[in-house]
């Protein structure tokens, strides 16, 4: 009597971790810059002059890491006009 082999079963691929920060709503401000070429402080005199909201395009989390919204920073370059 011949054995019949069972299909092996393909294993199925992990899932990969994002590769880039734009998979992300929230980048710190270092990440931000170094992908935009903006500086910190364009950053917080947007935020000074209430041209950035904190809560919408940044967030402070421990009072010392500031966070920028990539999708709202999308928004408001695509809202300057040329």
């Amino acid at each position: 009597m011949k054995s019949q082999s069972l299909p092996t079963p393909t294993p199925k691929a992990a899932p990969e971790p994002p590769s880039d920060a734009a998979d992300y709503r929230w980048v710190l401000l270092a990440e931000h810059c170094r992908r935009t070429g903006e500086t910190s402080q364009m950053v917080h005199t947007r935020r000074k002059r209430g041209i950035w909201l904190d809560g919408k395009h940044t967030k402070l989390a421990s009072k010392k890491r500031l966070y920028v919204n990539i999708e709202e920073y999308n928004r408001w370059v695509e809202s300057q006009k040329h």
